[in-house]
């Protein structure tokens, strides 16, 4: 019907078909215990009667036993016994006279009496006979109880065969009651197979039918098609439904235009907001290269300034017209330049590790070598503004992170514990680890006043510093960096005052601690480790010869004159040939037409790069490439250079270098080729 709501519909049919099952199986159930009692009734009387007919067979044999010994000396024995079996007989015959029989079956009863009472008679004049010593007429009674005997024996059988007459009616009853059974099964389970029939039709024609209906407009509305409708459906759920459905449809496509509009606007402003954060995230970084520049450009002064001002000197030295000695120059003037371009060598290698930057890869790094670098930049700027910061030697332990990543999070720390104790013209920044479980710790503490919100200091842009001294995204992009390489960073309060700030790092395995490096990639040179060059190697005339007379080739790639012709004066000494190549393109002609035993190549030069030349010779020369290759560079840690360095350190030699660190490397190098000859 028309407006019937669905769940009366439902609830009708769901409870007329509860009935109808109920009925059904209420009835078979009443059968049920109904040919079960029967049946368990007849069976027990089948089995007493059994038990009867039995015991009264076998008390007859028991007479009939007795009665044998009438004439044997033993008669008032045997008839003792004889009366005894009789008495049980008729106490067996009164058993079945309590039963529920037939007319005919106690008529048959009466007749097993008779029968015994016949036989006990015979069995009487038998027993008298024998005591007086009539022996035949004995044994003639004896003949008639025996006869008598088996009358009552098939008065018995006969009798037994009526009650199975009866007891097979009853089975026949049985059998009819078991067939009821199992039509009233049968018309039970047609009757689930046509309320089954009935309910999926109506399901499949009031349920599923509007629902296929409703998911054909819903996929239409997803496909962007809104003016997808639903028409209504019989019942009046349905028809709630559709309306509710089409009103939705229509607001969506009314609400589409405006949220495009909508989105439009929002694209607009995060394009500026992303561009206005980028902005600030380049602001923190030049801040942070613009602080230790300002640093830098102090430190590097110094030397810079004892080297022009030794220069000078030797200058005017050399054309004094007094002759100075070769010691004296060496001792006065040379070995004091040498020792300050060594400073200014380690600052801007220092410089460099901090400022390149690297792939995101975690690795196994050493912590010794960052904090080594941040010192170097930094000290001179706590120094001036009368603080200290105190390095403490860190576990021996290898942590997983990003190599170059870690100078920004150090040096973002280390500065802001400096502006938050400059103020106070005094204080300590304290530097120090340990080994917590499979994690190293690493504590900033300060001696400042602290953190006022130390929950809020990791939120972007949160900055308690003055407008035009910080963006606060320092702090911010520190923590995602320690999340991304697995660990954390935690600020708080120190009892004592000032501020803690601990980054924790994953330590590395043993597998990968093996092979980790310090944070910075290829060792600075070793004659500017502290800052001081070592004794320089004697530059005198007398060349370094290698051990056979032949001379091998040596090639040169490097786009700086200058430099080119410092390593063919340096070269000069091994007594090799020499080849120059200002370019890549240059350096394969050379290749092509000439011998050459090593090159020595610039990475960054103008058209074709150092790598893509290395790339080529390991292709057309790899033993070459294996064994005669060395790259003179300034740039380790670039994108090109920096798998390359992982994979083969040994075949880089950084600048600035120093001319004993590069004589032993072309040296050992050449002598490699003359060996493989």
């Amino acid at each position: 019907m028309q407006g019937v709501s669905l769940r009366t519909r439902v609830l009708a049919l769901g409870l007329g078909t509860s009935t109808a099952v109920f009925a059904c199986v209420s009835i078979l159930l009443l059968l049920s215990f109904e040919a079960r009692s029967e049946l368990r009734t007849l069976t027990e009387r089948l089995v007493q009667e059994q038990a009867i007919a039995d015991r009264i067979s076998r008390t007859v044999m028991g007479q009939l036993t007795a009665a044998a010994g009438f004439g044997a000396g033993a008669s008032e024995q045997a008839q003792a016994d004889f009366h005894s079996a009789g008495e049980d007989i008729h106490s067996e015959i009164r058993r079945y006279l309590q039963l529920p029989l037939l007319p005919v079956e106690r008529g048959q009863l009466e007749q097993i009496r008779e029968d015994h009472q016949r036989m006990e008679v015979a069995a009487a004049r038998a027993a008298e006979l024998f005591s007086r010593g009539m022996m035949d007429g004995g044994h003639t009674s004896m003949a008639e109880m025996v006869v008598h005997s088996d009358a009552l024996l098939l008065s018995l059988d006969g009798f037994l065969r009526l009650r199975m007459a009866g007891l097979d009616r009853l089975r026949m009853h049985q059998e009819a009651l078991f067939t009821s059974l199992l039509t009233g099964l049968g018309l039970l389970g047609l009757l689930l197979v046509v309320g089954s029939a009935l309910i999926a039709t109506a399901f499949d024609r009031r349920v599923a039918a509007p629902l296929g209906q409703l998911s054909l407009a819903t996929e239409r509305i997803a496909a962007g098609d809104l003016g997808a409708k639903v028409s209504p459906g019989p019942d009046t759920e349905f028809v709630r439904l559709a309306d509710h459905f089409n009103r939705m449809s229509e607001s969506i496509l009314r609400a589409r235009s405006e949220i495009e509009n909508r989105n439009l606007d929002l694209h607009n402003a995060l394009e500026g907001l992303q561009k206005a954060q980028s902005e600030l995230i380049q602001s923190e970084k030049l801040g942070a290269i613009g602080r230790m520049t300002a640093g830098l450009a102090h430190e590097l002064n110094n030397p810079l300034g004892s080297v022009l001002g030794y220069a000078q000197l030797l200058a005017q030295e050399l054309e004094s017209e007094g002759v100075p000695t070769e010691g004296a120059l060496r001792k006065d003037y040379l070995l004091p330049i040498l020792q300050e371009a060594g400073r200014a060598q380690h600052l801007v290698q220092n410089f460099l590790h901090f400022a390149r930057s690297s792939g995101p890869e975690v690795e196994a790094v050493r912590l010794d070598e960052a904090l080594s670098v941040i010192r170097a930049l930094r000290d001179f700027s706590f120094r001036q503004d009368g603080l200290r910061l105190e390095i403490e030697s860190l576990p021996e332990a290898a942590v997983l992170a990003e190599p170059q990543v870690i100078h920004g999070v150090i040096l973002n720390l280390v500065n802001n514990a400096h502006d938050a104790m400059r103020p106070h013209g005094r204080g300590t920044l304290r530097i120090w680890g340990e080994v917590d479980g499979e994690s190293l710790c690493v504590f900033f503490d300060d001696d400042g006043p602290g953190l006022a919100r130390p929950d809020r200091v990791f939120e972007a842009f949160y900055t308690t510093k003055p407008v035009g001294e910080g963006t606060g995204l320092g702090l911010s992009l520190a923590h995602q960096a320690m999340e991304r390489f697995g660990g954390s960073v935690r600020a708080e309060n120190r009892p004592e005052g000032g501020a803690r700030f601990t980054l924790r790092f994953r330590r590395a395995t043993e597998q990968e601690g093996a092979s980790a490096s310090p944070v910075g990639g290829v060792e600075p040179s070793s004659n500017a480790g502290d800052g001081v060059a070592s004794t320089p190697p004697e530059i005198g005339a007398t060349p370094i010869r290698l051990p056979d007379s032949r001379r091998l080739s040596v090639l040169i790639v490097e786009d700086e004159a200058p430099v080119r012709a410092l390593q063919a004066r340096i070269l000069a000494r091994l007594d090799v040939q020499v080849h120059l190549a200002e370019s890549a393109e240059r350096a394969r002609e050379i290749l092509s037409s000439e011998s050459v035993d090593a090159v020595l190549c610039d990475v960054r030069m103008p058209g074709e790069n150092g790598v893509s030349l290395y790339r080529w010779i390991q292709r057309v020369r790899p033993e070459l490439a294996e064994r005669g290759f060395l790259f003179v560079t300034g740039d380790t840690r670039g994108t090109e250079v920096l798998g390359l360095a992982k994979e083969r350190p040994e075949i880089f030699i950084q600048k600035p270098f120093g001319l004993e660190e590069y004589m032993t490397k072309v040296r050992a190098l050449l002598e490699m080729q003359d060996v493989s000859r």
